[in-house]
């Protein structure tokens, strides 16, 4: 396994803070045309992104081997799930199709897009840990980060 340097690593998790928070940004965005931008339409992006990045923060505590590959594995399905659900076209589709009340379509658009990706990005903190060295920091930092 190769050592990140510190400040190597401090750029990638600035980088990760940078593109969780324009996640949510990105999905507040898309959708207001279709839900608007209440309070509660805010709150449950909000809740549903705050769920999914303490999730994602501890289960990359878990990950025991192989830190590398699952770094680049979730980067890149991340990355799928952004690129159709952050998709004009999947959004409009998706609410054009669905027969449901807009805060129920809200609630599935981003359970079914937004967690999973935010959950793969928030992944990323304790996965860099263990690139520093100490191997138990990076249980101890995913279980720290979901509370």
């Amino acid at each position: 396994m190769t050592l990140l340097n510190p400040n190597q690593a401090k750029l990638f998790l600035f980088l990760e803070g940078l593109v969780a928070v324009s996640i949510q940004f990105l999905f507040l965005r898309l959708l207001i045309p279709y839900v608007g931008s209440s309070v509660v339409v805010t709150s449950i992006v909000i809740t549903l992104f705050l769920a999914a990045l303490a999730g994602g923060y501890e289960m990359g505590g878990k990950v025991l081997k192989n830190h590398q590959q699952v770094l680049q594995r979730n980067l890149r399905v991340a990355a799928l799930f952004l690129g159709f659900g952050g998709s004009m076209l999947m959004v409009d589709a998706f609410f054009s199709i669905t027969p449901l009340p807009p805060i129920l379509q809200l609630f599935i658009f981003c359970t079914l897009f937004m967690v999973p990706t935010t959950f793969l990005i928030a992944q990323t903190v304790p996965l860099l840990i263990n690139f520093l060295g100490d191997q138990n920091a990076a249980h101890l930092a995913g279980s720290a980060l979901k509370w």
